[in-house]
């Protein structure tokens, strides 16, 4: 009889010692259900636009432009009198459209063609719609670009009933942010030089100075 009691507390206590054991073993090693361990620092998205000066663009990329602003006359020369003239042309709208084509990662050439809207002292409606030829550099420095620009052609101009058409000279810079990869916003500023010369009244001749400045979307092609 004691032999079987101690046959049985014997079995008892090798389960007991299997039990353990395993639950041992368990809490050792990872739970079958459990997620995979997490990386210490996650990967970082992509960049699309970074700050290097390393420009975006190349040979065969496009720039459309829209802009719209102010125009001012702020001088004019007369070549008879060898002097300087009293402007009498208010303030007024102007708006262009160009397109910019890229040679290079920097180097673009293209035209412009638009209009401005003043009137003068006399009460007289003055427009121009210069059409120009433009070359332009760029400078990068993500995601801001600065693009000095010269242009040279004609302006239709229009003075109450008289209409001309006159050489003109464009010198202009436009500073732009790169919202993304297709579309960019600005501010551009430009000096526009309009001469007037004619053969039969040379009292005429003169040369205008105009400032312009204005806002500009640009859609990347």
């Amino acid at each position: 009889m004691n032999v079987r009691i101690a046959s049985i507390l014997a079995l008892l206590s090798l389960a007991a010692m299997g039990n353990a054991f395993s639950q041992d073993s368990t809490q050792a090693g990872n739970p079958p259900d459990a997620p995979p361990p997490q990386d210490a620092s996650p990967a970082e998205k992509p960049v699309i636009i970074d700050s290097s000066g390393v420009s975006p663009y190349e040979k065969g990329d496009g720039m459309l432009s829209l802009g719209a602003g102010a125009t001012f006359d702020v001088a004019l020369f007369g070549f008879a009198d060898a002097a300087f003239l009293p402007t009498n042309i208010w303030p007024g709208i102007d708006f262009s459209l160009s397109y910019m084509h890229f040679l290079d990662g920097r180097f673009a050439i293209g035209g412009e063609a638009g209009g401005s809207f003043n009137s003068t002292l006399g009460e007289r409606s003055f427009f121009m719609a210069p059409v120009l030829f433009k070359a332009a550099w760029m400078f990068v420095r993500m995601p801001f670009e600065i693009m000095p620009y010269a242009g040279a052609g004609i302006s239709f101009t229009s003075v109450g009933l008289m209409r001309h058409i006159d050489p003109t000279l464009k010198l202009g810079t436009t500073l732009f942010w790169r919202a993304n990869q297709d579309a960019s916003y600005g501010i551009d500023f430009n000096a526009l030089f309009i001469g007037q010369f004619s053969a039969k009244y040379p009292a005429n001749n003169c040369l205008s100075l105009f400032l312009e400045t204005g806002l500009v979307a640009v859609y990347h092609l």
